[in-house]
This record gives C-alpha cells, structure tokens and sequence, in this order.
C-alpha cells in the first residue's frame, strides 16, 4: 500500500519513492507534489532510513530530553543533581555501609565505571520503549522512518551516562590529588571500553524494536521493564566485581548477555580482567536473535499503523 505523507513544504526532508508518482486526482492516491515513505521490512532497510533521516536523531532527542524535565521547577538542573546524588547514594550504602570489595582501587572508581555503562544502557531502554507513544501525534501527521525515534532514545542515554563519566572524571582528579594514582587507564586497551558501549547502544535499539510497538498500545510495558531492569541490574556485575561471585555461581553470570559489554568498559578503562570467550559469545548471539526479530516485528507494527492512518 502506497501512502502519502504530507506536501514538499512540509521541513523534514523526504526522498521520493523510486516509480513516479501518480496524477493528481486519482482517486486514493497521493496528489502531485506530494512525497511517499513506504516501510519495508527489510534489515538493509532499516539501516537505510537510520542514515537518509539522521537528523531525526537530533530532532527526537530533544524532544526526550524536553519531555523528562518539563514541569520542573529545576528544569536542566535536574540533568546534573539526578546522577550526583544516585551515585552518592549508591557508594554510601554498597561501598562504605556493605563494603562491597573493589580491589585495589577506591570503590567509588570501580562503581562510577560500571554504573555509567549501566546507565547509558537502562536510560536508553526506557526511552526507547516510549519512543512510539511520545511521538504518535508526529507519526499519524507525517509517514516517517518510526526506527528512527527508537535509535534517538540513544541521545538522553548518552547524556546522562556522560554525566556520569565527568562525576567520575572529576573523583579520579581528587585521587590523583590526595593519593597520587588517577586509577584510570587511557591506552590501546581503552577501545574496549568504546566496544562495550557500542554492544550496549545495538542493545538498546533491538530492545526497543521488540518494545516500543507495546508500549505506543499499553503502558503496562513501562512498569514492567522497571521490575526487569531492577532485576537486571542486579545480576549484572556492576556494583560488585565478577571475581566476588561464589565459583559455582559463576558460569551463570557468563550466560547474562550484558556482562560482557559491561565487562569490556570496566577492562578498558580500570584494566580489571576482560570479560571470557563464554560471555562475548553470548552476548553477541542474543544482540543478534534480538536485532533481527526485532526488525521483523518493528517493521510489521509500522506497516500496519501506516496503513491504518
């Protein structure tokens, strides 16, 4: 099915459909002038629209990053003072009250590492699960790429586990004042940590594939991955190190598809062991079965909202 999507004038560019458009007047069809997005559920696609309408990214995230601090009174201060006092919180009750081991290294280090790599992840979940909902009003108007608003959630995750990486930019300072040792390593090894992030932004996004056509439906899905991402969390090895796992225990933490990416940005930038051939395996077969199902479902939930507009 052929739809139309709005005039020429309309400021968000478009790419006209690849078979001439038909005459204006035919009945059900789009007048002269006007542009056609027709989803298709092809994985090439998906990456196609991703890069023909990247300004979207900048576009939607905004509009995420808006709608979290609208009604406040502190409005874009809440975007510095929300992971300060998380991360206070946090060392003060894992490090100093349950004294969670961190090796040889502070344990605000070890912490703020792990939890910025957590953050990028969860935040971006959450929004990307919303990403249909916030945007339903824009999608019903415009036939655009929906994929996009979905890979966008990664700009306010990035944001705020930036945040989270000047907090402990700024505890490595004070270290290296009264300790001596910055306890961060920058070398060649630091490009694991970029690995890490980026297995966590490709989660990110097949997440939300499976997520957001559910949640644009049902807000159920909100509280759900709330209850899931505690538990997650959790799980993950990143308040505590992988080593203090009982052994028998172990090889199940191997099997939890984040311990990797997480264990990556925890080697490249603390030099803590790197995550085993048994977790990256893992990892990388669950990003995958959750890519390409995601992209099926995905494009199958747009196709018939297209058609239903």
């Amino acid at each position: 099915m052929r739809l139309a999507a709005t005039t020429t004038t309309d400021p968000v560019e478009r790419v006209p459909d690849e078979q001439p458009l038909p005459t204006a007047g035919s009945p059900g069809r789009p007048q002269a002038g006007t542009r056609v997005y027709t989803p298709v559920p092809r994985f090439s696609y998906r990456l196609a629209d991703l890069w023909r309408y990247r300004g979207l990214l900048r576009y939607f995230g905004k509009v995420y990053i808006q709608k979290r601090y609208r009604r406040t009174w502190l409005g874009w201060l809440w975007i510095p003072i929300r992971p300060t006092l998380d991360v206070a919180g946090r060392v003060l009750l894992f490090g100093s009250l349950l004294g969670v081991a961190s090796g040889t290294r502070p344990y605000f280090m070890f912490f703020i590492v792990g939890a910025t790599a957590w953050r990028f992840f969860s935040i971006g979940v959450i929004w990307a699960a919303r990403a249909l909902e916030l945007n339903a009003n824009l999608f019903n108007r415009v036939h655009l790429p929906r994929v996009s608003a979905v890979a966008a959630s990664i700009v306010p995750a990035a944001i705020e586990a930036g945040i989270f990486a000047l907090i402990g930019l700024v505890g490595a300072v004070y270290y290296k004042v009264t300790q001596g040792s910055f306890f961060l390593f920058v070398g060649p090894s630091s490009l694991a940590a970029l690995a890490g992030i980026a297995l966590l932004a490709l989660y990110v996004v097949a997440i939300g594939l499976w997520t957001a056509p559910i949640g644009y439906h049902a807000r159920d899905i909100r509280f759900i991955l709330t209850y899931v991402l505690g538990f997650w969390y959790v799980i993950t090895p990143v308040i505590y190190p992988i080593s203090s796992i009982p052994e028998k225990f172990r090889p199940l933490a191997e099997y939890n598809p984040l311990t990797a990416p997480v264990e990556f940005v925890k080697y490249g930038i603390l030099q803590t062991a790197p995550p085993t051939d048994t977790s990256i395996v893992v990892s990388l077969v669950v990003l995958g079965a959750l890519l390409v199902g995601g992209v099926l479902v995905f494009a199958r939930a747009e196709a018939r909202a297209a058609a239903a507009v």
